[in-house]
């Protein structure tokens, strides 16, 4: 067998696989709303960012199916957010209608362990981290 015929049985072979693959491919449309439960409906999400020195801020939502169109955040107020810090009860944090946010003038430091928690239908909705190191920043 010379090259130009090993050529053409390789694009031969190429040809019979690729078309084969292309005519055995399959199609399934996937249905997402079966995956939708009400369990995901009365969640809540608690987002903060905890910094050292800083005031802590939360924004407590509801959450959403990744699927669906969602042009708005769907805030919860009314919440009666506890705030602790190295175990010791810092109080309730206080919703502010402007931005939505619940606050609180606890400024924590370094390694502090901050824990928020609250009740939402019924539910104990908890969150637990400890603060990080402040970075310094070299130039701007």
């Amino acid at each position: 067998m010379n090259f130009n015929d090993m050529r053409n049985l390789f694009i031969k072979t190429f040809a019979g696989l690729l078309s084969t693959m292309m005519l055995s491919g399959c199609y399934q449309d996937i249905d997402l709303d079966k995956y939708k439960g009400q369990e995901g409906e009365h969640l809540l999400t608690i987002n903060s960012i905890i910094n050292p020195d800083s005031t802590i801020t939360v924004a407590a939502t509801k959450t959403y199916f990744f699927s669906d169109i969602h042009n708005e955040r769907d805030y919860v107020r009314d919440l009666d957010i506890r705030i602790k810090v190295n175990n010791r009860d810092c109080g309730r944090m206080m919703f502010d209608p402007e931005t939505k946010l619940y606050i609180s003038d606890i400024k924590p430091t370094e390694k502090d362990t901050v824990e928020l928690s609250t009740v939402y239908l019924d539910k104990i909705v908890n969150c637990k981290d400890e603060v990080p190191s402040k970075v310094r920043i070299e130039s701007v």
